[in-house]
């Protein structure tokens, strides 16, 4: 494939050994799930996934932990205001 060898090339020009189009799709999933915070359907549709369940999208974005702490540090946040009323 053209795209991969053009970005192999591209690696080595910048001291990245392996870049290939599947290194870019799962530094674009996580990129855009974890620091962007898109949902994992909208990750899906911009890789142009299928699967309506996700199960090939979870594949390409790496797991963050910090969504999970930021759901329940606001849900915890949202009941003390409201035990505050």
């Amino acid at each position: 494939m053209a795209l991969n060898k053009g970005l192999k090339e591209m690696g080595e020009a910048i001291g990245i050994t392996c870049l290939t189009m599947y290194c870019a799709r799962h530094s674009f999933g996580s990129i855009a799930r974890n620091e962007c915070r898109f949902s994992k359907y909208d990750v899906a549709f911009a890789l142009n996934h299928i699967d309506p369940t996700t199960k090939t999208t979870d594949i390409y974005i790496k797991p963050d932990w910090r969504i999970i702490d930021d759901v329940q540090f606001k849900i915890v946040s949202l009941l003390n205001l409201r035990k505050g009323k």
